[in-house]
């Protein structure tokens, strides 16, 4: 009898696999296939997002059976991805995060230990990316985003923690104004956490190192090239130990010849 039985369920599971209509909102969408013979069946199909109602019946000997049990459930957007900045990557207090979604959706980002407050919230493209600019205003160490995506009122639901490193606040410039002209050697000043180390380099290039070894004494520090600026315009950076880095004003070096007494 336990063998017969066996027989029925495996010659059921095989119909089970030549037809099953599946029915939606009264709609068949389409017959499902068992995976192996053990009777179970998958069925994959893209949907909207959405709140649904799936019925199932199965055909054997050409007959179907009744409808099983309505089983309820929800169609949500997938998670989206971010690209930039990488995991463990440091950062400045301004950042642009972007990443891939789905055209159309929205990606909201938010920190991880407080998901219900929104850091902000943009639109993916038709090229499938998004990109949201922020400004930190948390402590430097370790941060972690979270993102989901959403669309017509239904979230994907938070991504796992994507963690960062925030660097320490930049020093500032106070000196040169915009503008200024150097004949010669040029004298930099600015603000800074005092006991900490000034480190000059070219804007365009932050491994071109101009000037190092100046140090922040009771909040303000001034520094010069160890090595004369070529004549023209420049734009310097700086930072204080491993901060994120502050950029100059746009300033001139001229030849002492070509100084007009400015």
């Amino acid at each position: 009898a336990g063998a017969a039985r066996d027989e029925a369920h495996a010659r059921a599971a095989g119909h089970l696999a030549r037809s099953l209509p599946h029915e939606m909102g009264g709609a068949p969408l389409a017959g499902g296939r068992a995976r192996g013979f053990d009777g179970y069946w998958t069925y994959d199909h893209d949907l909207p997002v959405g709140d649904y109602v799936l019925r199932a019946k199965q055909f054997f000997a050409g007959q179907p059976s009744s409808f099983g049990p309505d089983h309820l459930f929800t169609v949500v957007p997938a998670l989206p991805l971010i690209e930039s900045p990488t995991l463990q990557q440091h950062m400045g207090s301004t950042v642009t995060v972007s990443g891939f979604g789905y055209a159309g959706d929205w990606v909201e980002v938010a920190w991880s230990d407080a998901p219900d407050t929104l850091l902000g919230r943009t639109q993916v493209q038709a090229n499938r990316t998004w990109s949201l600019p922020l400004t930190i205003d948390r402590p430097a160490g370790p941060l972690q985003w979270v993102v989901q995506q959403e669309c017509n009122g239904y979230r994907s639901g938070w991504s796992e923690a994507h963690e960062v490193r925030m660097l320490p606040g930049a020093p500032t410039f106070t000196a040169p104004e915009a503008g200024h002209w150097f004949a010669g050697t040029a004298l930099f000043e600015g603000t800074g956490e005092t006991g900490k180390r000034i480190e000059l380099a070219q804007w365009f290039d932050s491994r071109q190192v101009v000037s190092q070894g100046d140090s922040v004494t009771a909040g303000t520090w001034t520094a010069s090239p160890d090595a004369p600026l070529l004549p023209g315009p420049h734009w310097m950076k700086a930072r204080q130990d491993d901060s994120d880095w502050a950029d100059s004003l746009r300033f001139e070096v001229v030849r002492v010849e070509d100084n007009r007494d400015r």
